[in-house]
């Protein structure tokens, strides 16, 4: 049995095992590790407060 350490995983690779796993009981550890990271924000360049918004999220960040 291979035992794969979830927290070095990028969330898109998480997303991608899920995927392939969906339906299994090997997926339930997968969801957990999603779970406990924080959402994803997203700005798009075309938004007119880009700038002010990723100043927050860096600033935020560095907590």
């Amino acid at each position: 049995m291979t035992v794969l350490d979830l927290s070095t995983l990028t969330t898109q690779q998480l997303k991608d095992m899920a995927w392939e796993l969906r339906g299994t009981p090997a997926v339930d550890p997968i969801y957990q590790e999603l779970g406990s990271r924080p959402p994803s924000i997203v700005i798009a360049p075309e938004d007119p407060q880009w700038a002010e918004k990723v100043n927050l999220l860096l600033r935020e960040g560095s907590r």
